[in-house]
C-alpha cells in the first residue's frame, strides 16, 4: 500500500487510519466531538466587540480607534489600539467624517462688482442682445451635480418647462 508517492507497509498504513479515526478534527468534522470551550481571549474580545459597537452607535459613527480607545478609560477598561482596530475590522465598523459646512460667499469685499445693465427690464431686447443664467446645485448619492441654465432675452414662452 502506497500514500501518495512513498510505500507504506501495511501495519503502518492501518495504524495511520486508526489515528486519524480518532483524531480531535475527524471527531468534529462528522459531529462525534464536543466543540472546544472558547478562550479567554475570544470572550474577551467578544465583550470588547459590544463595547467597541455600543460607541461606534452612539457616536453616530463619527468615532474611530483613537476616540473608541481613549473612551473606555473613563469606564476602567484599557483596550489597546491594535484590539481596538481589529474589533472594527472583525465588526466591518467604520467612522463616516462629515465636514462642517462653511460658507463660501464672500459679500463683504472691495472688489468690483458688475454693472446691472439689465435693471430687471426683461422684456424689449432684441434677440441675441442680452443673455441671462443661472445655476445651481442638486445633492446626489455621488456627490453633487451642477446645473447650469443659461437663456436668451426675450425668452421664448413655448420653450420654457419643456
Amino acid at each position: 500500500m502506497s500514500i501518495g508517492l512513498y510505500p507504506l507497509p501495511l501495519g503502518r498504513a492501518i495504524s495511520c487510519a486508526n489515528k486519524c479515526e480518532n483524531s480531535r478534527h475527524f471527531l468534529l468534522k462528522h459531529g462525534e466531538a464536543e466543540p472546544p470551550a472558547p478562550s479567554p481571549r475570544s470572550l474577551g474580545n467578544t465583550v470588547l466587540d459590544v463595547q467597541v459597537a455600543a460607541i461606534h452607535a452612539q457616536s453616530r459613527r463619527s468615532y474611530g480607534r483613537g476616540r473608541i480607545v481613549r473612551q473606555p478609560h473613563a469606564q476602567c477598561l484599557t483596550p489597546r489600539r491594535e484590539r481596538v482596530r481589529k474589533s472594527l475590522l472583525r465588526q466591518k465598523l467604520r467612522p463616516v467624517y462629515r465636514r462642517p459646512y462653511r460658507v463660501a460667499t464672500d459679500s463683504k469685499h472691495d472688489k468690483p462688482i458688475a454693472a446691472n445693465i439689465l435693471k430687471r427690464r426683461f422684456e424689449g431686447w432684441r434677440m441675441n442682445r442680452a443673455w441671462t443664467g443661472d445655476i445651481t446645485y442638486i445633492p446626489t448619492t455621488e456627490g453633487w451635480l451642477y446645473l447650469a441654465v443659461i437663456m436668451t432675452l426675450p425668452v421664448d414662452e413655448s420653450s420654457v418647462g419643456q
